[in-house]
């Protein structure tokens, strides 16, 4: 069975810190990496700060070009620790077993710097984790690759000290300085890879952790769940306002009913549409040919979905519908039942 991840569009700024970092030991300004990005360092050093996925890929860019030591993803992934991670980390860190532990790291796995795509799959004998870098800029593809190659391995030996890897392969040709991935990684690196994998002994996924302990487990998991909730991305008002709208099909609401329903004033709930390119008004106009088309299939007759609507008058309704769908209601009507006949 194979289990993928993917990331989420906001992230701790704690990542981006820790390339900043990594650039000041090689004596690149700061202001050279955080070119374009409207971060400042002070930004980033706040403990609690998130910062956009943008953000910090335009920080390693801003790096990688100005700085061209070899293997910097691998040197940045090897500052990294199983505390930098928060309530994921120290998850993990009380888990039972290594498997549990991994288990329980892929499903919070968007709380990680990782800009990845992750899968995990087993057999009798090996345990292989993907990674699938193609949806990252390719200047910087490379560069977040290797920081997550080594930042896992290092967090899992804070987790478990004899954790180590039984190869490595990569997806991509073999870089300058190649030796930094035998170095950091432990294992010798094959290049132009059908794709990159990392391999361990399963084994070393069953034995029992030294710091096991369920509740603090079931606490971090807690406090986990509940950052990754509030890192998803939001709906769009307009997509909340048209769904409050099918909540509602006999009694459409009006724009301030809507604007009562999301706590909003007329005129903010307006402002906060014309943001997002539509109004109330079309909003409405959307839901209603959705409801008569879905009504009209249903098999209510023309006046019955104009009542239904709120129109005052079928004609009225006639001409929505012909605005819509370039024929008459009765049409459309027409048309699906041919349709649906056997």
């Amino acid at each position: 069975m194979r289990t993928t991840l993917s990331v989420t569009p906001r992230r701790s700024a704690a990542g981006a810190a820790i390339i900043i970092d990594v650039g000041i030991e090689y004596g690149v300004p700061i202001e050279a990496m955080l070119r374009d990005t409207g971060l400042t360092e002070h930004q980033l050093r706040e403990p609690t700060a998130e910062i956009d996925a943008w953000q910090e890929i335009a920080v390693a860019s801003n790096l990688l070009s100005t700085c061209y030591a070899p293997g910097l993803g691998l040197i940045t992934g090897s500052r990294y620790r199983i505390t930098t991670y928060g309530s994921w980390g120290l998850a993990m860190a009380n888990s039972a077993t290594m498997r549990d532990a991994v288990q329980l790291g892929l499903r919070y796995f968007a709380l990680t710097h990782s800009f990845c795509r992750v899968s995990f799959d087993e057999d009798d004998t090996t345990a292989r984790f993907h990674l699938d870098a193609t949806g990252v800029p390719e200047q910087v593809r490379t560069f977040f690759t290797e920081r997550t190659v080594a930042a896992s391995l290092l967090t899992a030996r804070d987790i478990l000290p004899e954790f180590r890897y039984k190869s490595g392969q990569f997806a991509y040709p073999r870089p300058a300085g190649s030796g930094k991935y035998d170095e950091i990684l432990g294992v010798p690196a094959t290049f132009d890879a059908p794709q990159t994998a990392i391999t361990v002994e399963r084994e070393l996924l069953d034995p029992s952790l030294p710091r096991a302990n369920e509740n603090t487990v079931r606490w971090y998991e807690q406090q986990a769940r509940g950052l990754l909730d509030r890192r998803k991305p939001q709906p769009s008002l307009a997509t909340q306002v048209h769904a409050y709208m099918l909540d509602s099909p006999d009694n459409l609401p009006t724009v301030s009913a809507t604007a009562h329903h999301f706590e909003l004033s007329v005129r903010t709930l307006n402002r906060k549409l014309a943001t997002e390119g539509t109004n109330f008004r079309t909003l409405l106009d959307d839901t209603r040919q959705r409801l008569a088309e879905d009504l009209l299939r249903a098999g209510l007759s023309v006046g019955e979905t104009s009542c239904r609507l709120g129109y005052a008058e079928p004609a009225s309704f006639q001409h929505a519908f012909r605005r819509w769908r370039g024929m008459s209601a009765g049409q459309f009507a027409r048309n699906h039942r041919s349709t649906a006949a056997p």
